[in-house]
């Protein structure tokens, strides 16, 4: 996704919180109900339900304008609740972790690049097993770049898949389940 228009009245705004004070969340959701008003109106067919509706990310790359640091692949296995999640960074592969709801489905192909996600879910992802806001991976964007192949193929209309840029705080996710997992 390249964004070419003049959205200097938007962006402006934004520009401290996208050098490295926004988190990246990767998501899938249920709108048979219709309340996002976003979907063009082309004759397609709403789900009854996106129960089953699976969104695939993978090759997900970031880069960021003059950063240069290399770091090896940590080596460590993730504890429970968190799927360990290989990015590429500026030309360097990276371990992050990826922290999945309770309620539903997420799972981490063997090469670490590769994640499925169902149903109603969103996963943040980390530098480490940490639900702490410090934990959330921030990079510096502004004159970079992310980049990643998704497919949809299994998410019919108004079921929604999307990657997001958030503003997080240590107030989102402070409750956990039985396993460790963020509640919110």
């Amino acid at each position: 996704m390249t964004m070419e228009n003049d959205c200097r009245q938007y962006l402006v705004p934004l520009n401290e919180l996208i050098e490295g004070g926004m988190g990246i969340v990767i998501s899938n959701w249920d709108n048979t109900d219709e309340k996002e008003d976003f979907e063009l109106e082309w004759g397609q067919t709403t789900a009854f339900t996106c129960k089953d509706a699976t969104s695939i990310i993978s090759n997900f790359s970031v880069n960021t304008w003059g950063s240069t640091e290399e770091m090896d692949d940590d080596g460590v296995e993730p504890d429970s609740g968190f799927l360990k999640f290989t990015i590429n960074e500026n030309g360097n592969d990276y371990s992050k972790y990826l922290t999945t709801k309770s309620w539903s489905s997420a799972k981490v192909e063997e090469s670490g690049k590769c994640v499925e996600i169902k149903g109603n879910n969103s996963l943040f992802l980390r530098n480490e097993e940490s639900l702490d806001d410090d934990s959330i991976f921030k990079t510096y964007l502004l004159g970079g770049a992310i980049e990643y192949d998704v497919d949809i193929s299994e998410t019919k209309s108004s079921c929604v898949a999307g990657m997001y840029m958030v503003h997080t705080d240590d107030g989102m996710c402070g409750e956990v389940d039985q396993y460790g997992r963020p509640m919110c």
